[in-house]
């Protein structure tokens, strides 16, 4: 099985390239760029600016203090946290392209379901993260509807802006802008976390293989040893089975009736093919190689039907 992390992560990377984080190879002076410049720098960024002016400049209210300081936090850590990915979006995607090497990847189907059942319980939490954040990113956005304060033209958060935010068409602009800022936020939370524990999910996933390989060192080794002493014990019967055909591919019709006869015998002589054997029992040869590999198949299924508590 060939796993690539990056078809597993699909889904964030398209919601990342969505917001501006994600131009494939790199930044160029082109449309995207100034999207995404747009999105973090002017939408998130300017956002948590205007909010922390209004902690600077309207700090009497111990209530709105309280409430602004813990909006501002959460706004500031997203916005560190969204250029923070910008900048080392390099070294993530040299990790992706390490990640996917064949170095990497599982080895038998032991290993296949231990990484399968680990993606698996990834997708689950980030359905579950990213519900919860379509939830908070919905309250939000009904928030003065629910505590009627709408009908004194109050945005969802407190900001700062150099206008009346309270008239129109300027109170409009403004709810529209702080709840495009939220779902920018919310893009950036659910997708660099959940990236992040991914991430972690493979760097110990990359330890649980290491792990397997390492307790089946021996086996391995073992049947190693065994497949090369059938491998080129196999190589003496395929070359000496030739040795006959070789002869009648000669120019023997100008040989004498004598030297004829002594070919015949050869011939007959040959047709038996030369064989290593185990203690005159079992030839070293492929065939005898895979009859172990089922035999050994076989014995490990029968005991463990044997010993299963069912």
């Amino acid at each position: 099985m060939l796993l690539k992390w990056s078809s597993v992560i699909e889904f964030n990377l398209f919601l990342l390239k969505w917001i501006g984080l994600w131009p494939g190879e790199d930044y160029q002076l082109n449309m995207y760029s100034f999207y995404g410049f747009s999105v973090i720098i002017l939408i998130l960024c300017g956002h948590t600016l205007s909010t922390g002016l209004t902690l600077i400049l309207d700090s009497g209210d111990i209530d709105t203090f309280t409430e602004t300081m813990f909006i501002l936090n959460i706004e500031f850590m997203t916005a560190w946290k969204a250029l923070n990915f910008a900048l080392n979006r390099k070294k993530f995607m040299q990790l992706l392209d390490a990640i996917d090497k064949t170095t990497f990847q599982p080895r038998n189907g032991k290993q296949v379901t231990l990484v399968l059942r680990n993606i698996d319980g990834w997708k689950v939490m980030f359905k579950m993260f990213g519900i919860s954040l379509g939830l908070s990113f919905i309250f939000t956005g009904l928030l003065p509807i629910f505590s009627k304060t709408y009908k004194d033209r109050k945005l969802p958060m407190e900001a700062w802006y150099p206008f009346d935010s309270t008239k129109s068409p300027f109170y409009q602009l403004c709810y529209v802008y702080q709840m495009a800022a939220v779902a920018v936020a919310v893009m950036v939370i659910l997708n660099v976390d959940t990236l992040v524990a991914a991430m972690n999910i493979c760097i110990g996933l990359q330890c649980d293989l290491l792990c397997d390989n390492l307790r089946n060192l021996h086996t391995n080794t073992s049947k190693m040893q065994v497949f090369i002493y059938c491998w080129f014990g196999n190589e003496v019967i395929v070359k000496s089975s030739k040795i006959p055909y070789a002869l009648f591919e000669s120019d023997w019709t100008q040989d004498s009736l004598e030297m004829k006869k002594n070919m015949i015998v050869f011939i007959l002589r040959t047709q038996k093919t030369l064989k290593i054997t185990v203690c005159h029992v079992f030839d070293l040869s492929l065939p005898t190689f895979l009859t172990i590999l089922k035999t050994g198949w076989s014995y490990f299924a029968f005991m463990n039907r044997v010993t299963s508590p069912h």
